[in-house]
């Protein structure tokens, strides 16, 4: 394992279920907020990109945890992708 820096973050809808309120967003192990929710009521195929990284916890140490979480679903099908770099 090695600590690193996420710097991008986007979900593949890929269901063909657009409920509202449908999202998910990156957290760190304790339950913090990484991105802002990335909503899911798009249809299937579309991408949605994180909007927000926050500064203070998108660095994630050696032994952390990167979380994705609904945030609501009634269906959030979804392939989410994320770009990080790695950090001293």
């Amino acid at each position: 394992p090695f600590a690193f820096r996420v710097i991008d973050c986007h979900a593949w809808k890929v269901t063909t279920s657009a409920d509202a309120g449908d999202g998910v967003a990156l957290q760190t192990a304790a339950g913090v907020a990484i991105t802002n929710t990335l909503a899911l009521n798009i249809v299937d195929g579309n991408i949605v990109r994180a909007t927000n990284l926050a500064t203070a916890t998108r660095d994630i140490a050696s032994a952390g945890t990167l979380r994705v979480r609904r945030t609501q679903a009634t269906n959030a099908g979804c392939e989410v992708f994320v770009s990080i770099v790695r950090v001293a």
